[in-house]
């Protein structure tokens, strides 16, 4: 499912044109090319057409014709860099600015300082920054940039720049940016774990594979807390660079579909295992087909000073999980039956099944052996019961309460690929870890129950489900923002990174929001690695983790509340005592004849 990258404030108006916006007389030259892959087929841009300056221009088309050619990354930005006087490109290296994406149109103010000088002062709206290795920041500010602008010869360019940043409309983000995936490694180096970026389109294939490797090496000093500000995986991920290691003449050739990466540095004393980790962050995301963007190699080879340690031969994407049909839900009168695509089966062979009014439920494949564990809640006074176990065979489940008797419902019970049981009250997140007799409750780094809202807004709320990712590392809630009595507050669709601490203790960083412009988000789940999908009012959409637009699936049944989905695009919804299920996301929802609540796909 192809997407262009657009950035988590999606539902602001589209920014118009920086030339629609005061710069009408800039023209434009050459024509777009298409860039081809390494793999052969084209990619979905084509190269920008950035503006010219012309002799007759005034420092205010001189200014906005500077800021509409900085979306053109060809060159070093060379063509932004016409714009400035010699001895301010000589000052700016415009490739290590910051990027700022701010809301257009864009307009500008200017004054004489000088018989030759103008200064230039452009007010913005700034809607995120993009870190340097391509992530997204949500950071809504307001600033003000000045330009000085002088005139020699007849010809007027820009000598200075009061704060060194490159400007990019939303418009042009999304022209120039395509969405791309870095992978780093869980914490015990189990299963690697795509931090989605954006990266700005390149004159070649080979350009486009060293931005992304040199974002790999930019973070391997330290995924610990003077990383948290470019992006808020890094406290709970790993990467195998070791701090130091250098990609050799900054570059990455491609012949035909293998691309050859050089490592020096501190690579060359990594050990096998080091290099085969390293090996594997490179190849994943080269080879990646995330978002929709054609992968930049089929192969690679890497070469530690100029000497070959590993060739790839085969993509080492990781797989869609596989569609298991083995939908389970909860009967009208609580008890736990199984739908087999075409007929339903009552769970009864057990003490613990069949008796007990679940009013959640979750079902975990063991990835080692064919059994299947059951999570189920049930009310317990005030507070909420969880029965865990097997759930084929004779062993009773196993009851285990949280350990706050106030907290109300469960509202979400969940399994993730380690085994933990999540459960959610409206007083906080629970994990019960496999083999222990106790939740433990899930906090903040700042010691609190739940991290700020994306922004750091102080706003209280309360988490209605959970989901976590199958890699264990990344977490999506649907919160609710807190209202009064009369006047709930909002529904919104965040994320965050787990960290497991050495003591046992879960911990939860910086929140991110997804799916920015949902209208009263009511469920949600993993649609598969890079996005989800959340029943929001009357339809269901595709919601990618990046930050980016969702898109509608299909309407949703009237009354659907539960949603559960599993594999490529197999969905299920319940509501009302009606179950529907679908087979793909072309495929809209049918009813099936089982009648129940509380739908889940085993895990």
């Amino acid at each position: 499912m192809a997407r262009r990258p657009v950035l988590r404030l999606a539902g602001v108006a589209a920014a118009a044109a920086v030339l629609a916006a005061g710069c009408a007389t800039v023209p434009t030259v050459g024509q777009p090319r298409t860039v081809i892959g390494a793999t052969g087929q084209n990619p979905q841009f084509v190269q920008p057409i950035p503006p010219v300056p012309q002799p007759r221009w005034d420092a205010e088309s001189i200014v906005l014709g500077f800021v509409a050619a900085s979306a053109s990354f060809a060159g070093h930005h060379a063509a932004a860099q016409q714009f400035l006087t010699p001895g301010a490109r000589q000052r700016y290296r415009l490739g290590s600015w910051p990027i700022a994406v701010v809301k257009g149109p864009l307009g500008v103010t200017t004054s004489k300082t000088g018989p030759n000088t103008t200064q230039v002062t452009l007010p913005t709206k700034q809607l995120a920054t993009i870190t340097d290795i391509g992530q997204e920041v949500y950071k809504p500010t307001s600033g003000e940039y000045t330009f000085t602008v002088v005139k020699t010869g007849g010809q007027s360019r820009i000598s200075h720049v009061s704060s060194p940043a490159l400007l990019l409309t939303q418009d042009s983000f999304m022209d120039v940016y395509q969405p791309r995936n870095l992978y780093f490694w869980s914490p015990t180096y189990l299963k690697l774990v795509p931090e989605p970026v954006f990266a700005p389109q390149q004159d070649t294939y080979a350009a486009a594979a060293a931005s992304l490797v040199n974002a790999l090496l930019r973070t391997n000093q330290d995924r610990g807390d003077n990383q948290r500000d470019r992006t808020w995986l890094a406290g709970a991920t790993k990467t195998a660079f070791r701090p130091g290691t250098t990609l050799i003449g900054k570059k990455v050739t491609i012949a035909g579909q293998t691309a050859t990466v050089n490592l020096g540095g501190a690579a060359a004393r990594a050990s096998s295992m080091e290099l085969a980790r390293m090996a594997q962050q490179i190849v994943t995301t080269l080879t990646s087909t995330s978002y929709g963007a054609p992968a930049i190699a089929r192969h690679v080879d890497l070469l530690v000073n100029g000497q070959l340690v590993d060739s790839n031969e085969q993509p080492s994407l990781p797989g869609a999980a596989p569609a298991s049909g083995l939908l389970y839900y909860l009967a009208s009168n609580g008890t736990v039956s199984v739908w087999k695509g075409q007929n339903s089966k009552s769970i009864r062979n057990s003490v613990g099944r069949g008796q007990i009014p679940f009013t959640e439920l979750a079902v975990l494949t063991e990835p080692t052996e064919a059994t299947r564990l059951f999570a189920g809640a049930v009310s317990s006074g005030r507070g909420c019961t969880v029965y865990h176990g097997t759930l084929l065979g004779i062993t009773p489940l196993t009851p285990t309460s949280l350990p706050d008797p106030l907290s109300g419902p469960c509202t979400s019970v969940s399994w993730d690929s380690q085994g933990d049981i999540w459960a959610v009250t409206a007083r906080g997140i629970w994990v019960l870890p496999p083999g222990k007799q106790h939740f433990v409750s899930v906090t903040s780094e700042d010691g609190g129950s739940l991290p700020l809202l994306p922004g750091g807004s102080p706003a209280g709320y309360h988490v209605l489900s959970v989901r976590v990712a199958p890699d264990a590392v990344r977490v999506a809630m649907l919160v609710q923002v807190d209202g009064s009595a009369s006047k709930p507050g909002p529904k919104e669709v965040v994320m965050a990174a787990v960290t497991r601490t050495p003591q046992g203790q879960f911990v939860l960083g910086s929140t991110v929001a997804v799916g920015p412009t949902l209208a009263g988000p009511s469920a949600l789940d993993w649609l598969d690695a890079d996005d989800l999908v959340v029943l929001a009012g009357s339809e269901l959409y595709s919601v990618p983790v990046n930050g980016g637009a969702q898109e509608r699936i299909t309407p949703a049944p009237a009354g659907a509340v539960s949603l559960t989905a599993t594999g490529t695009g197999q969905i299920a919804l319940a509501g009302g005592g009606q179950i529907w299920v679908s087979s793909g996301l072309d495929q809209g929802m049918q009813q099936i004849t089982a009648q129940g609540s509380n739908v889940a796909y085993q895990e």
